[in-house]
């Protein structure tokens, strides 16, 4: 006579085989539809400090565009539960990922529910379950609600910049623009906005930053990356932002110079105070300023590699 014990663990077992296991290899990352994604998202990335708020803004006054508050490692954390959590069906993935990003306090300045996109998740069919499908309708569901109008999102979150691989995996076509910015200038402004208590970190932090950024293109290729300056881009702001919108394959309208903006979210922190005025060269020398002799003196010996090679030094 077969045992309940017996009885249960092989009924789990031909569920893994027969339900779950299926639904897995039906589910990747990656959906088809990235392949070939003519307007794939972009990622703003680089040391925090350096510029991405402001280019966030510009690239926002495009008609065509529309990027969230930041997300911290949301995405990140999306991955790793995505994998972590294989053995089971999608769509109970998909609903922890919702919970997950509606329970996160980076979210909060999203302003926006994510509950009707369960619906939409429900029906969908199999061949679009994938973790970039579910992240897709989140970034659409904010673009739905703030700019009805955008198609390519993007998203600004400096802290990617420790997470490119993991993006690459779910976006294989994910565009990266590098914001770049004179060190010892990232430097003073974390110590004067007390994100770091000494400059040592910070240096490093930019360091690490950068080094990270160049092995992610050596590996991938120089047409995933695309580099700009801040100063270049305060200095000729329509030049820069040609590139950039060349780079993902957009018009150029000059309304992305424009001193307005309805960007939302984490824009109202102290350290954003500036965002709202006129592009301008008025924070370049600053660092200047702000640093003693001794510690532009550690910052350049700290930085010296990264200093050297963009010609900051």
């Amino acid at each position: 006579m077969v045992s309940r014990k017996y009885f249960k663990k092989r009924v789990k077992e031909l569920y893994l085989q027969k339900v779950v296991h299926p639904l897995t290899t039906k589910a990747p990352l990656s959906g088809k539809a990235e392949a070939n994604n003519q307007f794939p998202p972009f990622f703003i990335i680089g040391s925090g400090r350096s510029g991405t708020t402001l280019l966030r803004k510009v690239l926002s006054n495009h008609a065509s565009i529309i990027i969230p508050p930041e997300t911290d490692s949301l995405i990140i954390d999306s991955v790793k539960y995505y994998l972590d959590q294989r053995k089971l069906p999608w769509i109970v993935r998909a609903r922890e990922i919702i919970s997950m990003w509606q329970k996160a306090s980076s979210f909060s300045y999203w302003n926006i529910e994510l509950e009707p996109l369960l619906g939409k998740f429900e029906k969908a069919d199999t061949s679009s379950h994938s973790l970039s499908y579910i992240l897709h309708a989140i970034y659409l569901q904010y673009a739905a609600q703030f700019k009805p109008g955008a198609f390519r999102w993007g998203d600004k979150t400096p802290y990617l910049t420790f997470g490119m691989e993991w993006v690459k995996m779910v976006f294989p076509q994910a565009r990266f623009i590098h914001m770049l910015r004179d060190g010892r200038a990232v430097v003073s402004s974390k110590l004067k906005a007390k994100r770091y208590n000494s400059l040592e970190p910070a240096a490093h932090r930019w360091n690490e930053s950068l080094e990270l950024i160049q092995r992610f293109e050596k590996k991938h290729g120089p047409g995933n990356v695309h580099t700009v300056k801040y100063e270049d881009l305060v200095a000729n702001p329509e030049q820069i932002c040609r590139q950039v919108c060349q780079f993902l394959a957009l018009d150029f309208q000059p309304s992305m110079l424009s001193e307005e903006s309805d960007i939302q979210g984490d824009i109202v922190l102290p350290h954003h105070a500036n965002v709202f005025n006129n592009i301008n060269t008025d924070s370049l020398d600053k660092w200047k300023k702000h640093l003693s002799p001794e510690q532009v003196n550690q910052a350049e010996h700290l930085m010296a590699r990264f200093l050297t090679k963009y010609n900051y030094y």
